[in-house]
């Protein structure tokens, strides 16, 4: 990255810091391209209710267990915190992965790595404060795990319509409503001002 391409990333991420999470459930919801008949009122409703359902599974995680770090809360719930080394790959790319049985998260070291050495190069701190990336990672994982253990949670509970074909239209579980709830839960969790969509960002420009 030159230097001039690490200035104009540091603007924008300073402006995208300022995003109210309406705003980037939204332009989660518009990458779906399954969705893309669906109506503003619609979209602003699954939206809503997703960050929502997030708020509420974070309310219930602290009622129960108190303050505690991510990997802390992954500890209580029986879920293994593992790292994996693996290549990364475009486009593919991901901060952690989680598989239900056994309940593992996996969280990518090379990704966390090349994040690390983006904020420092870029000198990012100043607009983003420090924050541990495996936790931060750890804890979007975390909100996977605990949907799976609630079928009439709203982000499994959740179906929305989208058309396969002109004649054809199909109902399904909408994921972008669990990523929403997903990434609003870490950021919740994390104690964050701002979404951690943002270091999405820098890992793709890493």
């Amino acid at each position: 990255m030159t230097g001039n391409d690490g200035s104009n990333l540091k603007k924008k991420l300073s402006q995208a810091v300022l995003l109210d999470d309406l705003t980037w459930a939204k332009r989660t919801l518009a990458a779906d391209q399954r969705l893309r008949k669906m109506n503003e009122e619609s979209r602003v409703n699954l939206c809503r209710e997703s960050l929502s359902c997030a708020a509420e599974v974070y309310r219930r995680l602290r009622a129960k267990y108190g303050e505690g770090k991510p990997s802390e809360y992954a500890a209580k719930l029986g879920v293994q915190v593992v790292a994996d080394d693996s290549e990364l790959i475009m486009p593919w790319l991901y901060f952690a992965l989680y598989n239900a049985q056994p309940p593992t998260i996996r969280v990518a070291a090379r990704a966390v790595m090349a994040v690390r050495q983006s904020i420092a190069e870029m000198n990012l701190e100043q607009v983003l404060g420090q924050v541990d990336l495996v936790e931060l990672a750890v804890a979007h994982e975390l909100f996977h795990h605990l949907e799976g253990l609630d079928s009439e949670i709203y982000t499994r509970s959740k179906t929305v319509e989208w058309v396969r074909l002109k004649w054809f239209k199909a109902k399904s579980r909408s994921l972008s409503a669990s990523e929403i709830a997903g990434r609003h839960f870490s950021k919740l969790l994390m104690g964050l001002p701002y979404s951690p969509i943002i270091f999405e960002i820098i890992l793709t420009n890493a």
